[in-house]
This record gives structure tokens, sequence and C-alpha cells, in this order.
């Protein structure tokens, strides 16, 4: 299952992201572009052709989840942010945050930080729940000291 999140971030950042998954989407086209004249899929018909597409499919499957291909924004983003999350020791079970708790980007009794100095551009991207539960329980949790000490402070 996916998870959307949408993040607020610079212009040029946004604009670097996407210029990488144009690329790479411009790749796997040209590659199924170059596999369906080499197998002469056009001139195919019936069981011959759903072979050759299955082998087409399984390929680009194949490229994408080598990083060959990410033509898309998370799968561009997936493995830095794999990367990071393990640097930070997040990549790990983590307890389910409980029903209630601020969710990630809320400050108590704020809207969020939805702007800031230069992060007027939004990327809106899908995670799966392998990089999504990791980050959002290990961000919850290893805040919670922080968001509980300030709140005791706020308190007094």
């Amino acid at each position: 299952m996916a998870h959307t999140m949408v993040l607020a971030v610079s212009p040029h950042h946004l604009e670097q992201l996407d210029a990488l998954v144009t690329s790479h989407r411009d790749a796997e086209e040209q590659a199924i572009r170059d596999e369906s004249a080499r197998t002469d899929l056009p001139l195919l018909r019936g069981s011959a052709r759903r072979t050759v597409q299955a082998r087409i499919r399984a390929a680009l499957r194949q490229h994408r989840k080598t990083g060959r291909h990410r033509p898309t924004r998370a799968l561009a983003l997936a493995p830095a942010l794999r990367a990071e999350l393990d640097a930070r020791g997040l990549l790990r079970d983590w307890d389910p945050i409980p029903a209630g708790a601020p969710t990630a980007g809320q400050t108590l009794g704020e809207r969020g930080p939805h702007t800031g100095a230069g992060l007027t551009a939004r990327l809106v991207v899908a995670l799966p729940d392998d990089l999504w539960v990791p980050l959002t329980r290990g961000v919850h949790w290893t805040n919670q000291p922080h968001l509980q000490a300030l709140q005791e402070w706020a308190d007094q």
C-alpha cells in the first residue's frame, strides 16, 4: 500500500527531481521502443505477442527494482530515503503510533511547517509501506521525548 506525503521543498530541488524522473522515464520509454522493434512486436499476434509483452514488462520491473529506471518521484527518492533512514537507525521495527498522536509535520496546536526559507514548492510523493512505516514511526518515537519535554515546559 502506498501512503501520500506532501513536503515543502525549494522550487530548484523539485525541478532537479522532476528532471531526473523525466530522464529516467524517457530512458524507459526508449527501452520499450527498442525492445518492441527488436522483437517485431507490432507484427506479432496472439500468444506470441503476449509472451513478448510479458517479457518486456518483466524486464521493466527488474530495471525499476535495481534502480536502472526510476520513472516516478517515489522510485527516484526511494534509494536515498532508504539510505538516510538506515544511516539514522530508523530502518527497524517500531511500535505503532498511538491513536490521536500528532502526525508528522504537525506542531501541537499549529497547522504545521508549510513554508520556510524558500520552501515554496510542494513535493507530492506516494511511499510504499517499507519506507512509510519506519519513517513515520521512527520520527514519532525519536521525537516523542523532546515533544513531551516541550509540552511540560509550555505547561509551566
